[in-house]
């Protein structure tokens, strides 16, 4: 099927634009500019390509046509015409033709008309799902929010090894105990001297140093001495990243004496009297942070059965758009941490081929959830209002400390504006979703994940 319809450019020319279908989620659009229309673009080309020239007799931007057509090239500046022109009315046409794109419009060809222009462009929408499974009453399988005996014993193991004692033993180390041990590293044969270190403690399992000193550390007794290839990570300053040959003396190994539990203890250490007073004060306190680790996973689960559950075809150009932000996004988080790709792939022992799998796979859970997201809004008659959208944006420039008004025109300026209003929508979305679905244990038993009001009291306090 192929339609046409007509706009009008900022100039007054004519803006032809015709639209055939590609396939589902894949329209073609073309755009026809006359020769004036062109015309015109040429000229903000050449005024634009001639501000970087530097032209003898001549201040930027103001030489002659003829001479930067000459300093740059013909086949350039229409080019860059070309760009301009698309970037002008692209907008406007897809406005006029009723598309709203998923990723930026392809530019499959362009062919010249009558001394204007004819370009074809690839559209690539949002699909929609066919239907959306049924809500009301969908059961989530989630983990028991109860607080369970061995969560208590381990918040009460950590007060006491807070109040532990190291003694040394003959034993070889084993996780969880602290090592005494002299490190010095070398890079080509020669000392790396910043990174030597006399009598350093090291819990053993605590991967809070060098990638690897962990497994060699397990096992050894004083005296002993490992040798091994690794790398620096961020903490090493200058030299992080660097490869380097570590060697470790282990000079003691220490293990964590705990103080008995008894009743005298949680008096001595705290404002309790008793064992039973203290694992009771400790549930109590873990129990709403235990229901709200529990309702994250009641959303999370929901939404990810429920997107996988839903009839949805995802566009491979949309595909293909959403991973490769992931990974642009990833790159610099690399680039901000001084990491470099080759690093992250080592220490996280991935190939680049498995990476950008894993990344793909991400994209395409993302995007499946956030159509599905906007699907439940649409049938939910879920909006955003001003009121919704001005609190978001007071709550996000109290934490980026900045006026409300400064953040909403930057945002708006970057073109985030409706980001943040499409983060809003999808999130009451959920919100819904989890209205309207119901959460379960293991057994199948309905659970009550809300806040109760005594516990919200407690946390207050």
């Amino acid at each position: 099927m192929d339609l046409e319809v007509a706009g009008s450019s900022p100039v007054g020319h004519p803006v032809q634009t015709k639209i055939a279908e590609l396939g589902a989620h894949q329209r073609l659009l073309t755009l026809t500019l006359d020769a004036a229309e062109l015309e015109a673009a040429r000229e903000q080309a050449t005024r634009k390509l001639g501000k970087d020239l530097n032209l003898k007799g001549f201040r930027p931007g103001k030489a002659p046509r003829r001479m930067v057509e000459s300093a740059v090239g013909i086949e350039r500046i229409q080019a860059e015409a070309i760009e301009l022109a698309l970037s002008e009315h692209l907008v406007e046409a897809l406005t006029v033709a009723g598309l709203e794109p998923a990723t930026s419009p392809e530019l499959r060809e362009t062919r010249d008309v009558d001394g204007g222009l004819e370009a074809d462009l690839a559209i690539t929408l949002w699909p929609r799902p066919s239907r959306i499974p049924t809500l009301a009453g969908r059961r989530i399988e989630v983990s028991s929010p109860q607080v369970s005996n061995d969560e208590i014993k381990s918040q009460i193991d950590r007060l006491r090894a807070q109040y532990s004692d190291l003694e040394d033993v003959a034993r070889p180390s084993q996780e969880g105990d602290f090592v005494q041990i002299d490190l010095s590293a070398k890079a080509g044969g020669l000392p790396v001297e910043d990174v030597a270190a006399r009598d350093l403690l090291y819990e053993v399992g605590s991967r809070a140093f060098v990638a690897g000193l962990d497994e060699q550390a397990t096992g050894k007794r004083p005296g002993e001495i490992v040798k091994f290839p690794a790398t620096l990570p961020p903490g090493f300053g200058k030299h992080a990243g660097q490869e380097v040959e570590l060697t470790v003396l282990v000079k003691a190994v220490r293990q964590r004496k705990l103080p008995e539990l008894t009743d005298a203890w949680v008096d001595e250490v705290s404002e309790l009297s008793t064992i039973a007073e203290l694992e009771a004060k400790i549930r109590e306190g873990l129990a709403p942070v235990k229901r709200a680790m529990v309702a994250d996973e009641y959303r999370a689960k929901l939404l990810a059965e429920t997107a996988q559950a839903t009839d949805l075809e995802l566009p491979e150009p949309l595909i293909v758009a959403e991973t490769q932000s992931r990974l642009h996004n990833l790159l610099h988080e690399l680039n901000e941490r001084g990491l470099a790709v080759p690093d992250y792939l080592s220490a996280t022992g991935l190939s680049e081929d498995t990476l950008v799998a894993q990344v793909r796979a991400q994209a395409v859970r993302a995007l499946r959830s956030r159509i599905l997201l906007d699907a439940v809004a649409e049938q939910e008659g879920i909006g955003v209002d001003d009121e919704e959208l001005e609190a978001a944006l007071t709550s996000l420039a109290e934490a980026a400390k900045q006026a409300p008004e400064e953040l909403s025109q930057k945002l708006r300026t970057d073109g985030r504006a409706g980001a943040l209003a499409g983060d809003i929508l999808r999130r009451k979305a959920l919100d819904r979703m989890a209205e309207l679905a119901r959460p379960v244990d293991a057994e199948g038993n309905e659970l009550e994940l809300e806040p109760e009001e005594s516990s919200e009291e407690v946390g207050a306090t």
